[in-house]
């Protein structure tokens, strides 16, 4: 992914992103607030010697307390130094657990030792703070310090800061902690659309399937009629822009046909609902309306949509073709043209792979091309059977249907690599449902005129046609 891949799944999921950057400062702020406060102390001491009188001594000596200062540092958090704490105070603690709250540092350097403590009473942190010093500086000089002739102690520690009543907590530090929660929810966020948009990516633009397959988007299809299905909004309007992205994409679909070799293909999805056979409908009335004679077959046995789409009778059709019970001329019925048939369904069999796979199936392609100039089929999603590999491999290739922020990435990446493997022949691409991008009609603008579609012709010689608008309550499969 790009930076504006990136960007662009923080965009599209802004929402979520900001959500969990609020979660996570509101719970650090709610957390943080409900924290005792505690506050520091600290004191700090200078440790000197007594005795040299020359330059050499006085070196000698400062480096002798130099390398003490790290014992008295240590002393400082002992069972001798801190008994004398408790006892002075009247603490209710022990050594071991006084010394946790101590701190006792010596700074690069320097012969000053630090302690600094930490309590929930501000008071009672400056009182042990003076008290530990004042403990420390006892057994330095009483104990632990050598003395000099005249028996003064050698070693002196003086009081250079007296510990103070601090002012304000250092814990919990409520602002601090909101903006840390506030900045782990934006990564949080940010982390979620990066991965959500890397696992469900859905396809969106051409330059989405781009990235995913070499194959050709040989279509763009808008949408902008919700009450109708894609060829109701054609039949209805053959000037509206559903009618012109058609047209364009059977425009685009010639250029594969060059020199006649495109003569039957297969239309499908990667998964249901995602307007395959409502593409596969639009195609055959686009390129009936340009004067080719097409058969569209309905090969989808085990959820057949044909029947609802052009409202033509679905008890006869394509399996009782295939078993002998029906030619071909008299189970396809006409739709809108004259030189527009639809073979439905027919009777559901048990057994729907084994006879679209079978050579029934592969002698009816051969059949109804030589009949024919297009053969068009509405198979089944790829990912749901295998149906749709059996019939392209029969057919000149297939056409792979993708639906706006419905198809995921994964999903038509599995499917184009299903077929490879199986040396399909992927025609192209199909983008639907996309979003209107401009106001005007092509046909607002007198854009060429198109022959608006002819009625359908009285129901003879076995056509059992019922009309042809189709609404979309029958159905986008």
């Amino acid at each position: 992914m790009s930076l504006g891949d990136y960007l662009a799944a923080i965009w599209r999921n802004w929402l979520i992103v900001l959500l969990l950057a609020a979660v996570g400062g509101g719970a650090a702020y709610v957390y943080s607030s409900s924290l005792p406060e505690t506050f520091r102390s600290t004191t700090a001491a200078l440790v000197t010697s007594d005795g040299g009188s020359t330059t050499s001594e006085l070196v000698q000596g400062s480096n002798y307390i130099g390398n003490l200062v790290g014992t008295y540092v240590l002393l400082a958090k002992s069972e001798i130094v801190l008994e004398p704490v408790i006892r002075k105070l009247k603490l209710d603690t022990t050594p071991e657990q006084l010394a946790g709250t101590i701190s006792a540092s010596a700074p690069l350097d320097t012969l000053i030792v630090e302690i600094g403590v930490t309590s929930r009473s501000r008071t009672l942190a400056r009182a042990i703070a003076d008290e530990t010093m004042r403990s420390l500086t006892n057994v330095v000089e009483n104990q632990v310090s050598p003395t000099t002739e005249n028996g003064t102690p050698a070693i002196r520690l003086t009081t250079i800061r007296g510990a103070t009543e601090p002012r304000f907590p250092i814990a919990p530090n409520t602002r601090l902690d909101t903006l840390m929660g506030l900045a782990a929810g934006l990564i949080l966020g940010i982390a979620f659309a990066v991965v959500r948009t890397l696992l469900w990516r859905t396809i969106r633009s051409a330059q989405d399937v781009a990235r995913i397959t070499t194959v050709p988007v040989v279509g763009e299809i808008v949408t902008t009629r919700s009450d109708k299905t894609l060829p109701g909004a054609i039949l209805s309007d053959h000037l509206g822009i559903e009618a012109e992205s058609i047209r364009s994409f059977a425009a685009n679909l010639s250029f594969l046909g060059m020199g006649g070799g495109l003569r039957s293909f297969v239309v499908t999805s990667a998964a249901p609902q995602e307007s395959k056979s409502s593409v596969a409908s639009a195609l055959a009335l686009i390129l009936a309306e340009s004067g080719k004679n097409v058969l569209l077959v309905d090969a989808d046995l085990r959820h057949p949509s044909l029947g609802g789409l052009t409202q033509l009778e679905p008890a006869v059709g394509l399996t009782n073709v295939l078993m002998g019970d029906v030619p071909l001329p008299t189970a396809a019925q006409r739709w809108a043209f004259d030189n527009l048939h639809v073979l439905t369904a027919g009777s559901i069999p048990p057994n729907p792979s084994q006879l679209l796979a079978s050579d029934l199936m592969r002698n009816f392609i051969t059949d109804a091309s030589d009949i024919y100039e297009l053969v068009i089929v509405d198979s089944a999603p790829l990912l749901s059977v295998t149906d749709a590999k059996w019939l392209a491999n029969m057919t000149d290739g297939a056409l792979l249907v993708t639906r706006y922020k419905r198809t995921s990435s994964r999903a038509l990446r599995k499917v184009v690599e299903s077929l490879d493997s199986s040396s399909v022949s992927v025609l192209g691409v199909v983008l639907t449902r996309l979003p209107r991008r401009v106001r005007s009609r092509y046909g607002d603008a007198h854009y060429g005129e198109v022959p608006a579609a002819s009625p359908v012709p009285p129901a003879t010689d076995g056509s059992r046609a019922r009309g042809h608008s189709a609404t979309a309550e029958q159905g986008t499969r």
